[in-house]
């Protein structure tokens, strides 16, 4: 990324008194755009000296023949670990989240046993939630997370993308004060699914981290009011994810002005490394120390 301006160098030495605002050629869509690009377009098929001259693609597929790899985690695992912590208060619907409500056993347990103290507040608890899932949250039990699941029929892989863009495209067509049907907003989620507007999201490319700021600014625009759940049969899966040609190249409307909040959330810096430490050095100078292979002692 050294063809760039507004790169922040490898350390303040190298860094000094510029200042890479200033000089900032590139938005977060460009950036992934030229990144994801230049990673899996050129330089995993490249040949690389670091590998004999074999592509970073087929040394990959060589090796995982021979080589048993990690499978990723599944996807509770994934939202204990990184998703976004709230804070919500338990009712007799359990907690809830983006006008979708989330209950178990544990949760009214925990909502009786402040009842039963006299003048106690409202029972408070914290969840983790999902952006890629929002079928499930996750609960603080002690030092324990605990699932509990959706009251309505939320499919499992519905995402916080999907759910946003068909509750935008209800309020559009709708008195504000209506109540949502919960089948209405779902063909709205198979729609936008199938044409593939939020490929680009899902897969986190243009997209900063939602905080609990971007959650509680998303309730108040598209969720004042609750989800009617009129579904009598069985919740559908949802079909695959559609991947447009380019997927940077679409997205969610809704979400532009929300991850370019500066009341939110800061605007991340991007780090781009220095033309010494770039990753797309292929060919190995002649002098030059490659940091892999050492010489015997």
């Amino acid at each position: 990324m050294h063809y760039f301006e507004g790169r922040t160098f490898a350390n303040i030495l190298e860094k000094g008194k510029t200042d890479p605002h200033s000089y900032a050629s590139m938005n977060l869509d460009e950036f992934n755009r030229v990144f994801v690009r230049a990673i899996i377009d050129i330089y995993h098929n490249t040949p690389h000296w670091g590998l004999g001259y074999e592509t970073p693609a087929n040394a990959w597929r060589r090796l995982s023949r021979d080589c048993s790899i990690l499978p990723p985690i599944d996807p509770g695992d994934r939202c204990k670990i990184f998703g976004t912590e709230l804070e919500r208060t338990i009712t007799d619907k359990g907690v809830a989240s983006t006008g979708i409500h989330y209950d178990h056993t544990d949760l009214q347990r925990l909502r009786f046993e402040q009842q039963a103290i006299p003048h106690a507040p409202a029972p408070k608890v914290k969840i983790r939630v999902s952006r890629l899932d929002l079928s499930s949250i996750f609960f603080k039990k002690g030092n324990e997370w605990v699932e509990a699941k959706a009251v309505i029929g939320i499919p499992v892989g519905t995402t916080i993308f999907e759910w946003v863009a068909a509750r935008k495209d209800w309020n559009e067509n709708n008195n504000a004060n209506t109540k949502a049907k919960l089948s209405t907003l779902l063909a709205a989620v198979r729609d936008v699914r199938a044409a593939g507007t939020t490929a680009a999201l899902s897969a986190g490319l243009g997209v900063d981290r939602l905080v609990a700021a971007n959650y509680d600014q998303i309730e108040r625009e598209y969720f004042k009011t609750s989800i009617v759940d009129d579904l009598n049969d069985p919740v559908r899966e949802l079909v695959a994810l559609a991947i447009p040609h380019n997927p940077l190249d679409v997205g969610v409307e809704a979400f532009d002005h929300i991850f370019a909040s500066e009341d939110v959330l800061p605007e991340r810096e991007e780090v781009h490394p220095t033309e010494d430490d770039s990753a797309f050095a292929i060919i190995k100078p002649d002098d030059a120390d490659d940091g892999i292979f050492f010489e015997d002692l």
